[in-house]
């Protein structure tokens, strides 16, 4: 295995020295660039892997100039070991390049922000591998929350109980924190529209764009896209493998999937010209909520937590429905969906004209 390892990545520098990586063919109507002014590189899913980001940083500090963009498409944190890492380096790269760096919003981080402002929401905690985050900062912190979480039970819902998050917060940098706070929605350049889940493809303008739509995907997303700019996104985990088992971006129509940190490998793409930038192969983060891959076996909180929240008439809708998510291993996004319909009860609002009735039609289309 370390042998194979090795291989992989002498393979890499090589292509890196050579400054090759290929480029995709996604119906452009001008000719290949050469050179090329004005262009945006948009960087994938980091998901706390700092040795990939790493290798992409570097090989595109010294691609960006005055007039160019680049893009960090969202979901720095979770699943890997050093969310703290990650952040730090793009900080850094933002004040060491003369390019714009924007930086958008992934869902990862939209429910992160949403525990920031409310210690009473634990959708993040409980369905997004945030212990892998909050550890980066702080083991203590890591230590005390999950200690907390474990004592709740479920009056984590029934009552709305807070768990003690200020022990993570405290231990956040306040660059970190403006840094959260500070993501976008989606960047729109010459070259593409980038953003981290997809979008609706009944919605003309982006601008009109639900926040959801962007950060998740809507729709049939990217199939059903059929807009005249090019659309990068990440989030979803559906790079193509070609024969070598490396991974690759896919593209359908004028859309291009750039999110490959499941494999342990980090990808950007510079548009107009379409060259694209990868890292070594390193161990993978872990990787449940997109693409065909099942949830956890039996979700971590959910053998104390089914038990005694069935006595709460609020959740009876609810139950059910979780229930099935964990019984029938549906897909990952879906059981996001429930934990966040939790959520939305424990915190009094609206659920039956939000996400509930959307959730259930879904369940039964299955």
């Amino acid at each position: 295995m370390r042998s194979n390892m090795a291989c992989s990545r002498r393979r890499w520098r090589n292509r890196a020295r050579r400054g090759s990586f290929g480029a995709l063919d996604i119906g452009t109507t001008s000719q290949k660039i050469l050179s090329v002014r004005m262009a945006t590189i948009a960087v994938g899913d980091i998901h706390g892997s700092l040795p990939p980001l790493n290798d992409v940083l570097d090989q595109i500090r010294g691609e960006g100039g005055p007039g160019d963009t680049i893009v960090f498409l969202g979901d720095y944190i979770d699943r890997g070991p050093d969310t703290r890492g990650c952040v730090d380096a793009i900080l850094r790269f933002q004040r060491q390049v003369e390019a714009e760096v924007v930086c958008l919003i992934g869902n990862h981080e939209d429910w992160l922000l949403r525990t920031l402002h409310d210690h009473g929401r634990h959708s993040w905690l409980l369905g997004m591998e945030a212990f892998d985050t909050i550890r980066s900062y702080s083991v203590e912190a890591a230590v005390a929350l999950r200690a907390a979480m474990k004592n709740a039970g479920a009056a984590l819902y029934s009552e709305r109980l807070a768990l003690p998050y200020e022990a993570f917060v405290d231990r956040v940098p306040a660059a970190h924190i403006r840094f959260f706070e500070g993501l976008r929605l989606y960047c729109r350049t010459a070259d593409c529209l980038c953003v981290h889940g997809g979008l609706d493809a009944r919605i003309a303008d982006v601008h009109d764009q639900p926040p959801d739509a962007l950060i998740w995907g809507a729709g049939d997303f990217p199939n059903d896209y059929e807009g005249a700019q090019i659309v990068v996104y990440g989030h979803r985990n559906n790079a193509i493998l070609n024969a070598d088992d490396w991974p690759v971006p896919i593209v359908i129509g004028r859309t291009i999937g750039i999110d490959t940190i499941s494999h342990g490998i980090l990808t950007a793409i510079r548009l107009p010209d379409q060259r694209i930038y990868q890292s070594a192969r390193y161990p993978a983060a872990k990787r449940v909520y997109h693409g065909m891959q099942p949830p956890a076996p039996a979700v971590s909180w959910a053998p104390w937590l089914m038990p005694d929240v069935r006595r709460h008439s609020f959740l009876r809708h609810v139950v059910p429905l979780l229930h099935a998510a964990v019984s029938r291993t549906i897909s990952g996004l879906r059981l996001c969906r429930a934990i966040e319909i939790f959520d939305l009860f424990a915190t009094g609002l609206a659920v039956e004209t939000r996400g509930l009735p959307h959730f259930t039609r879904r369940m039964e289309s299955q």
